[in-house]
């Protein structure tokens, strides 16, 4: 049976103003699962990954993960909460978590490699990083995570050169560059065409399953959460509507989850 990597207990985040975003999220995944995350936009998607990553504070509740899997040295012994995490404790928590945005976050001016290797500043000092200063085995492994994303040949051109597609997938390519143990990805297919969507969800299922890793994805059609999720969890108003298999996804669940239904073409 697959070890539990993150609990989330009673998770709750709340606007400024006290209007809530998430009201008490509680939650097990097991590592090595590729899990589906639904719902409507304002449901409280992005919210949930952010807290995860710390990104954003949660108001309250805890984020639990086995420290001997994201820390190192004497504090990584038993169960942390990611919550209460400050300083190089939490450096080292984002640096094996690795976060995949909708719009790629990657820096166009750069060449691809660059781009690739930023996902190892988290293991480099602060003068190393100013100066970009990566070993010969950092850009051996860049080009090898670029050759894993179907890039290789792409590794000495300018980022802006790419297209959406190709862009996205060397912000996954950066990732790996992280050996995280969790991925968190934020509609990372949204601003695709379905094509492209399909080649990028095809990499990142891929890459999760060889590495063993647990990745959080929010998708944005029902079709593809079917295809790819191992699990889907479906938010509504910051709660969690579904937690089940994708086979269990049906018209009624969908509408309570999206209070709407249109047959595979919701739009979150």
């Amino acid at each position: 049976m697959a070890k539990d990597l993150l609990k989330l207990v009673d998770l709750k985040k709340q606007y400024s103003d006290g209007r809530p975003i998430l009201r008490g999220i509680n939650l097990t995944i097991p590592a090595g699962q590729f899990v589906g995350l639904i719902g409507l936009s304002g449901a409280g998607k992005s919210t949930l990954l952010r807290c995860i990553n710390r990104l954003v504070d949660p108001s309250s509740g805890q984020i639990w993960v086995p420290g001997d899997v994201f820390l190192d040295g004497p504090e990584a012994s038993g169960t942390i909460d990611v919550a209460q995490l400050k300083g190089r404790q939490l450096r080292r928590w984002r640096r094996k978590t690795g976060m995949i945005f909708q719009q790629f976050n990657i820096v166009k001016r750069l060449t691809v490699i660059d781009n690739v290797l930023s996902g190892k500043l988290g293991y480099v000092n602060t003068l190393q990083s100013s100066l970009r200063m990566f070993s010969k085995e950092d850009r051996e492994l860049a080009l090898i995570n670029l050759e894993r994303v179907g890039l290789l040949s792409h590794a000495y051109k300018r980022a802006s050169a790419l297209s959406g597609g190709e862009q996205q997938r060397v912000a996954i390519a950066r990732t790996l560059m992280q050996k995280p143990r969790l991925i968190l990805a934020d509609e990372p297919v949204a601003s695709l065409d379905p094509k492209l969507a399909e080649t990028v969800l095809d990499i990142l299922k891929r890459v999760s399953q060889e590495d063993g890793l647990t990745t959080v994805v929010s998708l944005h059609t029902l079709e593809m959460t079917r295809r790819y999720s191992d699990r889907v969890i479906g938010l509504a108003q910051g709660e969690i509507a579904f937690d089940d298999l994708p086979a269990h996804l049906s018209e009624d669940v969908v509408a309570n989850i999206y209070q709407r239904y249109t047959p595979d073409k919701v739009t979150l």
